[in-house]
């Protein structure tokens, strides 16, 4: 394996393991509060305020848009660490 792809799995695994400590210390109760919030309007709003509802769906799409993205972070990290410890120590 090439030193560069080396620094891109190390790269990748650094980052993986930061966004995973983000996720499970902040990140993901942000976003369980938040997706809470969101249902706890959503059960308020009047069916004639459609653009209430409307901007309700959005945020909860951002946000998951936004989870699903830091997840993908994550899981790239991890598939980053397992390739690095498939390779002799000694060539990393």
């Amino acid at each position: 394996m090439k030193q560069a792809e080396l620094d891109q799995l190390e790269q990748e695994d650094q980052v993986g393991r930061k966004a995973a400590t983000a996720y499970e210390n902040f990140i993901g109760p942000f976003m369980d509060a938040k997706r809470m919030d969101l249902f706890d309007a959503f059960q308020t709003i009047s069916i004639n305020e459609p653009e209430m509802l409307q901007e309700t769906k959005r945020q909860l799409l951002v946000l998951n848009t936004l989870d699903q993205e830091i997840k993908t972070i994550i899981e790239t990290g991890k598939m980053a660490s397992q390739q690095l410890s498939q390779i002799p120590k000694e060539r990393h």
